[in-house]
Protein backbone atom coordinates (compact mmCIF):
# COMPACT_ATOMS: atom_id res chain seq x y z
CA UNK A 1 0.00 0.00 0.00
CA UNK A 2 1.11 3.76 -0.99
CA UNK A 3 0.43 6.55 0.93
CA UNK A 4 -1.86 9.04 -0.63
CA UNK A 5 -0.72 12.29 -1.77
CA UNK A 6 -1.07 15.23 0.13
CA UNK A 7 -4.60 17.01 -0.03
CA UNK A 8 -4.81 19.94 -2.65
CA UNK A 9 -6.16 22.51 0.01
CA UNK A 10 -2.94 23.24 2.12
CA UNK A 11 -3.31 22.82 5.83
CA UNK A 12 -3.47 25.87 7.70
CA UNK A 13 -0.19 25.27 9.93
CA UNK A 14 -0.41 28.46 12.46
CA UNK A 15 -3.07 26.87 14.31
CA UNK A 16 -1.00 23.80 15.15
CA UNK A 17 2.70 22.75 16.27
CA UNK A 18 4.59 19.90 15.64
CA UNK A 19 6.01 18.75 19.38
CA UNK A 20 9.34 18.10 20.13
CA UNK A 21 10.27 18.43 23.72
CA UNK A 22 13.90 17.51 23.62
CA UNK A 23 14.26 15.63 26.60
CA UNK A 24 15.40 12.31 27.01
CA UNK A 25 13.17 9.10 27.30
CA UNK A 26 13.84 8.23 31.03
CA UNK A 27 11.28 5.46 30.81
CA UNK A 28 11.43 3.88 27.67
CA UNK A 29 8.68 1.54 26.02
CA UNK A 30 10.24 -1.86 26.18
CA UNK A 31 9.35 -2.55 22.69
CA UNK A 32 9.47 0.41 20.83
CA UNK A 33 8.55 0.17 16.73
CA UNK A 34 11.27 0.91 14.46
CA UNK A 35 11.78 3.41 12.41
CA UNK A 36 11.84 2.38 8.41
CA UNK A 37 14.74 1.62 6.79
CA UNK A 38 16.23 4.84 5.91
CA UNK A 39 13.80 7.07 8.31
CA UNK A 40 12.16 8.28 4.46
CA UNK A 41 9.70 5.17 3.26
CA UNK A 42 5.83 6.22 4.56
CA UNK A 43 4.12 3.21 6.89
CA UNK A 44 1.10 2.53 5.44
CA UNK A 45 -0.66 2.58 8.56
CA UNK A 46 -1.63 5.46 11.02
CA UNK A 47 -3.24 5.20 14.26
CA UNK A 48 -4.75 8.92 14.85
CA UNK A 49 -5.67 9.51 18.66
CA UNK A 50 -7.07 12.86 19.17
CA UNK A 51 -6.98 13.92 23.34
CA UNK A 52 -7.83 16.52 25.29
CA UNK A 53 -6.96 16.42 28.90
CA UNK A 54 -6.48 12.55 28.32
CA UNK A 55 -3.46 12.65 31.18
CA UNK A 56 -4.68 9.95 33.63
CA UNK A 57 -5.58 7.63 30.11
CA UNK A 58 -3.31 8.12 27.09
CA UNK A 59 -0.77 5.72 28.22
CA UNK A 60 -3.02 2.96 29.12
CA UNK A 61 -4.47 3.86 25.21
CA UNK A 62 -0.92 3.96 23.82
CA UNK A 63 0.62 0.43 25.75
CA UNK A 64 -2.84 -0.83 23.55
CA UNK A 65 -1.96 0.04 20.84
CA UNK A 66 1.55 -1.41 20.71
CA UNK A 67 0.18 -4.77 21.88
CA UNK A 68 -1.28 -5.06 18.71
CA UNK A 69 -0.90 -8.39 16.87
CA UNK A 70 0.27 -6.36 13.69
CA UNK A 71 3.78 -5.62 12.22
CA UNK A 72 5.00 -2.00 14.16
CA UNK A 73 7.20 -1.27 11.75
CA UNK A 74 4.31 -0.19 8.94
CA UNK A 75 2.60 1.98 11.79
CA UNK A 76 2.47 5.48 12.68
CA UNK A 77 1.22 6.99 15.59
CA UNK A 78 -0.23 10.12 15.34
CA UNK A 79 -1.40 12.20 18.54
CA UNK A 80 -3.43 15.27 18.48
CA UNK A 81 -3.35 17.18 21.42
CA UNK A 82 -6.21 19.67 21.23
CA UNK A 83 -5.50 22.12 23.33
CA UNK A 84 -4.72 20.41 26.65
CA UNK A 85 -3.74 22.29 29.88
CA UNK A 86 -2.45 18.99 31.64
CA UNK A 87 0.24 16.48 31.23
CA UNK A 88 -0.93 14.67 28.15
CA UNK A 89 1.20 15.37 25.84
CA UNK A 90 4.26 14.67 28.30
CA UNK A 91 3.00 11.26 29.48
CA UNK A 92 2.54 10.17 26.27
CA UNK A 93 6.18 11.49 25.15
CA UNK A 94 7.62 10.03 27.94
CA UNK A 95 6.90 6.35 26.52
CA UNK A 96 9.57 6.83 24.52
CA UNK A 97 7.66 5.31 21.08
CA UNK A 98 10.03 5.81 18.10
CA UNK A 99 6.51 5.73 15.94
CA UNK A 100 5.10 8.43 17.99
CA UNK A 101 4.76 11.95 16.18
CA UNK A 102 2.11 14.73 18.37
CA UNK A 103 0.67 17.74 16.87
CA UNK A 104 -0.60 19.69 19.40
CA UNK A 105 -3.31 22.52 18.33
CA UNK A 106 -3.03 25.82 19.99
CA UNK A 107 -6.23 27.96 18.68
CA UNK A 108 -9.44 27.09 18.92
CA UNK A 109 -11.38 26.30 15.71
CA UNK A 110 -13.80 28.31 13.51
CA UNK A 111 -15.96 26.77 11.11
CA UNK A 112 -15.80 23.02 12.76
CA UNK A 113 -16.27 21.62 15.99
CA UNK A 114 -13.05 20.92 18.03
CA UNK A 115 -13.46 17.21 17.33
CA UNK A 116 -13.87 17.29 14.09
CA UNK A 117 -10.80 20.01 13.74
CA UNK A 118 -8.81 17.21 15.68
CA UNK A 119 -9.88 14.83 13.12
CA UNK A 120 -9.61 16.31 10.42
CA UNK A 121 -5.82 17.72 11.30
CA UNK A 122 -4.94 13.93 11.87
CA UNK A 123 -6.22 12.81 8.67
CA UNK A 124 -4.71 15.31 6.36
CA UNK A 125 -1.27 14.95 8.21
CA UNK A 126 -1.31 11.18 8.22
CA UNK A 127 1.34 9.47 6.42
CA UNK A 128 -0.42 6.51 6.29
CA UNK A 129 -3.40 5.19 3.61
CA UNK A 130 -5.36 3.75 6.35
CA UNK A 131 -6.16 5.94 9.43
CA UNK A 132 -7.45 4.00 12.39
CA UNK A 133 -9.01 6.29 14.87
CA UNK A 134 -9.55 5.91 18.24
CA UNK A 135 -9.73 7.88 21.59
CA UNK A 136 -7.33 9.09 23.84
CA UNK A 137 -9.54 6.76 26.72
CA UNK A 138 -9.78 4.20 24.04
CA UNK A 139 -8.83 0.50 25.12
CA UNK A 140 -8.17 -1.42 21.76
CA UNK A 141 -8.48 -5.55 21.52
CA UNK A 142 -4.85 -6.89 20.65
CA UNK A 143 -6.29 -7.54 17.07
CA UNK A 144 -8.09 -4.47 16.44
CA UNK A 145 -5.69 -3.19 14.08
CA UNK A 146 -5.48 -6.24 12.09
CA UNK A 147 -8.90 -6.71 11.93
CA UNK A 148 -10.34 -3.40 10.73
CA UNK A 149 -7.34 -2.86 7.88
CA UNK A 150 -7.81 -6.42 6.53
CA UNK A 151 -11.14 -5.92 6.02
CA UNK A 152 -10.67 -2.49 4.14
CA UNK A 153 -11.53 -3.39 0.39
CA UNK A 154 -10.25 -1.34 -2.67
CA UNK A 155 -13.70 1.02 -2.38
CA UNK A 156 -14.07 1.04 1.00
CA UNK A 157 -13.85 4.40 2.36
CA UNK A 158 -14.78 2.79 5.73
CA UNK A 159 -14.86 0.37 8.25
CA UNK A 160 -16.20 1.21 11.50
CA UNK A 161 -16.93 -1.63 14.20
CA UNK A 162 -18.99 -1.30 17.84
CA UNK A 163 -17.81 0.79 21.05
CA UNK A 164 -19.03 -0.29 24.75
CA UNK A 165 -18.34 1.68 27.80
CA UNK A 166 -16.50 1.00 31.42
CA UNK A 167 -15.58 2.78 34.30
CA UNK A 168 -16.59 3.68 37.57
CA UNK A 169 -19.58 3.76 37.16
CA UNK A 170 -21.47 0.49 36.43
CA UNK A 171 -24.78 1.83 35.62
CA UNK A 172 -23.80 4.66 33.67
CA UNK A 173 -21.23 2.27 31.62
CA UNK A 174 -23.93 -0.19 31.38
CA UNK A 175 -26.56 2.32 29.73
CA UNK A 176 -24.16 3.85 27.54
CA UNK A 177 -22.82 0.74 26.55
CA UNK A 178 -26.38 -0.52 25.23
CA UNK A 179 -27.18 2.97 23.60
CA UNK A 180 -23.96 2.41 21.60
CA UNK A 181 -24.82 -0.73 20.77
CA UNK A 182 -27.86 0.03 19.52
CA UNK A 183 -27.41 2.92 17.71
CA UNK A 184 -24.65 0.80 16.20
CA UNK A 185 -26.75 -1.52 14.66
CA UNK A 186 -29.06 1.16 13.54
CA UNK A 187 -26.48 2.27 11.35
CA UNK A 188 -25.95 -1.08 9.72
CA UNK A 189 -29.24 -1.21 8.99
CA UNK A 190 -29.70 2.26 7.60
CA UNK A 191 -26.44 1.75 5.57
CA UNK A 192 -28.05 -1.59 3.53
CA UNK A 193 -31.19 0.76 2.86
CA UNK A 194 -29.08 3.40 1.03
CA UNK A 195 -30.24 5.62 4.05
CA UNK A 196 -28.21 8.58 6.32
CA UNK A 197 -25.96 6.53 8.35
CA UNK A 198 -22.78 6.96 10.91
CA UNK A 199 -19.98 5.55 12.52
CA UNK A 200 -18.34 5.35 16.19
CA UNK A 201 -15.43 8.06 15.83
CA UNK A 202 -13.65 5.58 18.69
CA UNK A 203 -13.80 2.29 16.08
CA UNK A 204 -12.82 3.38 12.70
CA UNK A 205 -10.60 2.93 10.25
CA UNK A 206 -10.73 5.68 7.25
CA UNK A 207 -9.00 5.33 3.49
CA UNK A 208 -7.01 8.78 3.59
CA UNK A 209 -7.55 9.46 0.18
CA UNK A 210 -11.18 9.00 -0.07
CA UNK A 211 -11.74 11.50 2.85
CA UNK A 212 -9.11 13.58 0.96
CA UNK A 213 -10.99 13.45 -2.50
CA UNK A 214 -14.61 13.38 -0.69
CA UNK A 215 -13.72 17.32 0.74
CA UNK A 216 -13.25 16.45 4.35
CA UNK A 217 -15.39 18.25 7.28
CA UNK A 218 -15.25 21.23 5.54
CA UNK A 219 -17.35 19.73 2.73
CA UNK A 220 -20.23 18.94 5.16
CA UNK A 221 -19.46 21.70 7.62
CA UNK A 222 -20.07 22.17 11.66
CA UNK A 223 -21.82 19.25 12.81
CA UNK A 224 -21.20 18.15 17.01
CA UNK A 225 -22.33 14.40 15.49
CA UNK A 226 -18.61 13.77 13.79
CA UNK A 227 -19.17 10.17 12.95
CA UNK A 228 -22.25 10.85 11.18
CA UNK A 229 -20.83 13.54 9.25
CA UNK A 230 -17.98 11.34 8.23
CA UNK A 231 -19.92 8.85 7.05
CA UNK A 232 -22.00 11.41 4.52
CA UNK A 233 -18.98 12.70 3.27
CA UNK A 234 -17.68 9.66 2.05
CA UNK A 235 -20.83 8.42 0.74
CA UNK A 236 -21.51 11.31 -0.54
CA UNK A 237 -18.02 11.17 -2.49
CA UNK A 238 -19.17 7.78 -3.86
CA UNK A 239 -17.19 5.46 -1.37
CA UNK A 240 -18.82 2.27 0.19
CA UNK A 241 -18.63 1.64 3.92
CA UNK A 242 -18.44 -1.78 5.77
CA UNK A 243 -18.97 -2.48 9.53
CA UNK A 244 -18.20 -5.32 11.69
CA UNK A 245 -19.41 -6.81 15.33
CA UNK A 246 -15.93 -7.45 15.86
CA UNK A 247 -13.30 -6.08 17.48
CA UNK A 248 -15.26 -3.91 19.94
CA UNK A 249 -13.34 -0.95 21.62
CA UNK A 250 -13.99 0.26 25.06
CA UNK A 251 -13.82 3.90 26.18
CA UNK A 252 -14.66 5.90 29.16
CA UNK A 253 -18.09 6.97 30.41
CA UNK A 254 -19.61 10.00 30.96
CA UNK A 255 -18.86 9.64 34.82
CA UNK A 256 -21.48 11.34 36.05
CA UNK A 257 -25.69 11.99 35.58
CA UNK A 258 -25.36 15.48 34.27
CA UNK A 259 -22.61 14.74 31.95
CA UNK A 260 -24.72 11.69 30.78
CA UNK A 261 -28.11 14.20 30.37
CA UNK A 262 -25.78 16.90 28.33
CA UNK A 263 -24.24 14.48 26.02
CA UNK A 264 -27.72 12.94 25.26
CA UNK A 265 -29.26 16.37 24.64
CA UNK A 266 -25.98 17.04 21.84
CA UNK A 267 -26.34 13.79 20.34
CA UNK A 268 -30.29 14.67 20.09
CA UNK A 269 -29.46 17.69 17.94
CA UNK A 270 -27.60 15.93 15.33
CA UNK A 271 -30.21 13.01 15.06
CA UNK A 272 -32.51 14.42 12.82
CA UNK A 273 -31.43 12.70 9.92
CA UNK A 274 -31.03 9.78 11.59
CA UNK A 275 -34.81 9.67 12.50
CA UNK A 276 -35.70 10.49 9.31
CA UNK A 277 -33.70 7.78 7.78
CA UNK A 278 -35.64 5.61 9.97
CA UNK A 279 -39.34 6.77 9.71
CA UNK A 280 -38.23 6.36 5.75
CA UNK A 281 -37.46 2.91 6.34
CA UNK A 282 -40.05 1.64 9.31
CA UNK A 283 -42.78 3.39 6.37
CA UNK A 284 -41.04 1.17 3.58
CA UNK A 285 -41.14 -1.74 5.88
CA UNK A 286 -44.87 -1.20 6.52
CA UNK A 287 -45.84 -0.55 2.57
CA UNK A 288 -44.74 -4.06 1.71
CA UNK A 289 -45.72 -5.62 4.86
CA UNK A 290 -49.35 -4.22 4.59
CA UNK A 291 -49.27 -3.00 0.62
CA UNK A 292 -50.20 0.30 -0.64
CA UNK A 293 -53.28 0.57 1.65
CA UNK A 294 -50.51 1.93 4.47
CA UNK A 295 -50.21 4.87 2.49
Amino acid sequence: TTSAKRSATPVDRSSFVEYDSGMEHSKPFPNPAPKPPGGSADPEVTVLITAHNEEETIQACLRAVMAQDFPMERVEILLIDDRSTDATVERAESLGLASLRILKIVEAPVALTARQTALDLGLREARGEIVLITDADGRVPREWMRELSGHMSFRDGAVAGPVIFGGNHHAIARYQSIESLVTFTLYRLLYRHGMTTGVHTANVAVRRSAYLESGGFAAGGFNSAEGVALAAILRKGGWSMRYLIDPMVQTSDSGSVARLIRRGRRKARCAVPLINSLWLLLRATKILLLGWTAL
